[in-house]
């Protein structure tokens, strides 16, 4: 059975192609664009893997992770953001943020995080 990674980015594109990057790897994606949708999904399906942008309108990122943490402590999660300062990375891993890719990112990165994240894809 394919892994199961629910995409959270308020940016079309990048949900397009953060989709179609997993998905060719043989993960089974669903891709939200709110911090609200994420946390709707999370309660109502289990996903192995989350990549969030961090700046989001409404919920933002670390909020997503902070209750991804609370609702489903196996669920890993992978922030993804323009705005990688040094404060937000380590605000990201005190919440114990899996892994943190900056924005643009090349698929081999995010190719490497869920293969690292996941095991290879069955």
């Amino acid at each position: 059975m394919a892994k199961k990674i629910l995409i959270v980015d308020d940016e079309k594109l990048i949900r397009w192609s953060l989709t179609k990057i997993l998905t060719q790897s043989g993960y089974e994606v669903k891709a939200v664009e709110s911090g609200e949708e994420a946390l709707k999904e999370i309660d109502e399906t289990s996903y192995d893997l989350v990549f969030t942008d961090l700046k989001m309108t409404g919920i933002d990122g670390i909020e997503v992770l902070k209750e991804i943490q609370k609702v489903s402590p196996k669920t890993k999660v992978v922030i993804i953001t323009a705005y990688g300062t040094p404060q937000v990375r380590s605000l990201a891993l005190k919440f114990k943020a899996f892994s943190f890719i900056d924005k643009p990112f090349k698929a081999e990165q995010i190719k490497t995080v869920a293969r690292s994240a996941l095991g290879n894809c069955d």
